[in-house]
């Protein structure tokens, strides 16, 4: 992942395994495991929301996969190899290791 954050960890196959957003905070947390072994989980924060999509139709069949993530001004999007396309407006981000 390199959101404009400079922040560079490979996502490509990660697992999301769950999404909070706590409402009165306006955050967002998606919790990932890396493929990579020496990788702890992950918490990805968002700050800042104002909208979180998170369709789940499968249009590729079912994964909690993750095929890439990207960045466009304020716009977080992770690509799920399901097909799906989860979208975070958020003024930040920041990655957190657990």
């Amino acid at each position: 992942m390199d959101f404009s954050g400079g922040t560079k960890i490979n996502l490509h196959d990660a697992v999301l395994e769950s999404i909070q957003v706590f409402w009165e905070q306006r955050i967002c947390n998606c919790k990932v495991q890396p493929v990579s072994p020496e990788r702890s989980t992950i918490v990805l924060r968002f700050s800042g929301v104002t909208e979180v999509r998170i369709p789940r139709a499968d249009p590729w069949g079912p994964s909690s996969s993750i095929l890439e993530v990207s960045e466009t001004k304020n716009s977080y999007v992770l690509a799920m190899q399901s097909g799906d396309t989860i979208s975070i407006m958020a003024a930040a981000y920041e990655i957190e290791q657990l």
